[in-house]
């Protein structure tokens, strides 16, 4: 009997370097490659007074789902994506097409452990393999059982540094060999609904911008970022990255890997793989270790998320955290949050970091941090508020290092209070009020001028 496969890309959206992906090819004799569409939850919507995925977002996300369909396309492939995230139309479409092996990433969010659940308990009889396969480590390469992962991000360093095979990383993942789609959908698209071919013929690579300064920073996709990457350790900015990653702009002062990490287009074990190639031509020092330390903080948020499932998007408070009645928004609040959300906080800083967000769908790691405390602490607003607008916002938004860095700002688990003092910041990081004055109004300009 042909086994009939299902990978469901969610956030590895990548041809190369996927083991995942591979797996399947080996193991299936069809092949269905699915995308999952990025959609806002009611609890986000609620919490961010936002009802769709901002612009820029939405933008990188097709040009990587294009980008991976070109690769299908080049072995005679069709790449399809849900039109709904919801698991009835999954079941249909598995059922329709008599699949027996369903392949998906295991991805750290709670509404994509739930589609798979209720897929497995609607259809107990498909085996369901899922991997790791955008972390640096598997479950069971971890130096602790899950549920005794460290409350601190030292700690679960320190662990995984203690084994230097762990972070031993070189990548020998050959180029899958596609398995043809089945008969019975290739021959007739109809009979699957739910699903519709990614059509690249009609890819537009600008971006529908609403001012002159709305800009698309990144282009989407495996090859752009391999191409990002290729480029940023071509020069010698990785040994300098320690000084220069708190910059609040410039392309170049901070790794900008983020975006294709964060939809999978890169694996972190490609980055690394390349680091190391990188310090045995280059030499090794703080900065290049430095790169190492923030893909770990990356992969203790995942581990996190997974560690607590629900948790992450809790105040301890809460009894229904994840329901949209969880809080009552005052009025004052509300102006307090829409303030924020535009840049008109008047903390110059803030307001600076928040129209780039709006304007090009980025921020600086430095600007999170500002903007997190301006609105946790000088405003008073509840932490999810924020959280949630920077996941319809962000290019490079992953619900893991999002939610927790958030949490971390908010000091929810147990933390010292992350509070800063906007004003010392500015003068650290933005001295001469250059930053500022990018993202200013000219009436602005001319107050600071005066």
């Amino acid at each position: 009997m042909r086994k009939i496969g299902l990978y469901c890309f969610t956030n590895d959206l990548r041809f190369n370097h996927n083991e995942l992906l591979a797996l399947a090819c080996d193991q299936v004799d069809e092949l269905i490659g699915v995308v999952m569409p990025i959609q806002i939850s009611p609890f986000v919507q609620h919490h961010s007074g936002e009802d769709q995925v901002g612009e820029h977002r939405l933008l990188f996300w097709q040009q990587s789902i294009e980008d991976l369909a070109r690769q299908f396309e080049t072995q005679n492939q069709s790449l399809f994506t849900m039109r709904s995230s919801e698991a009835d139309n999954l079941i249909q479409l598995i059922e329709t097409c008599q699949v027996s092996h369903v392949y998906c990433n295991q991805h750290p969010g709670s509404d994509e452990y739930e589609l798979i659940r209720e897929m497995q308990e609607s259809l107990p009889n498909i085996k369901v393999i899922s991997t790791n396969n955008s972390t640096l480590l598997d479950k069971v390469d971890l130096p602790f059982e899950l549920n005794k992962l460290p409350k601190s991000f030292t700690r679960f360093r320190k662990l995984v540094e203690a084994d230097s095979e762990l972070l031993n990383i070189t990548e020998h993942s050959p180029a899958p060999v596609l398995p043809k789609l089945p008969t019975v959908l290739r021959d007739n698209l109809n009979i699957a609904p739910n699903v519709s071919v990614i059509k690249t013929s009609d890819t537009n690579q600008t971006s529908h911008a609403s001012s002159q300064t709305d800009v698309a920073l990144f282009e989407g996709g495996e090859n752009a970022g391999i191409a990002h990457m290729t480029d940023y350790f071509r020069h010698s900015y990785a040994s300098h990255y320690k000084q220069t990653r708190n910059a609040l702009d410039g392309m170049s002062h901070s790794t900008k890997f983020s975006p294709w990490l964060a939809l999978g287009c890169l694996s972190p074990k490609t980055i690394v793989s390349t680091l190391r190639q990188y310090e045995d031509q280059y030499g090794s020092n703080e900065s290049t270790y430095w790169i190492q330390f923030e893909l770990l903080w990356r992969e203790y948020f995942y581990w996190r998320a997974r560690a607590t499932g629900n948790a992450l998007f809790t105040n301890p408070q809460d009894s229904h955290a994840l329901s949209t009645k969880a809080h009552d928004v005052s009025t004052k609040d509300e102006a307090a949050f829409n303030r924020w959300k535009m840049g008109n906080t008047n903390y110059p800083i803030v307001d600076a970091c928040m129209r780039e967000l709006n304007a090009t769908g980025y921020m600086s790691n430095r600007g999170r941090q500002l903007a997190a405390s301006c609105l946790i602490y000088e405003l008073g607003c509840d932490w999810r508020w924020g959280a949630a607008y920077f996941e319809t916002q962000l290019v490079d938004y992953d619900v893991a290092s999002n939610w927790g860095n958030w949490s971390y700002i908010a000091s929810m688990n147990g933390q010292q209070t992350r509070h800063f003092d906007l004003e010392k910041q500015t003068q650290m990081y933005d001295p001469q009020h250059e930053f500022i004055q990018r993202w200013a109004t000219t009436n602005e300009l001319h107050q600071i001028a005066k």
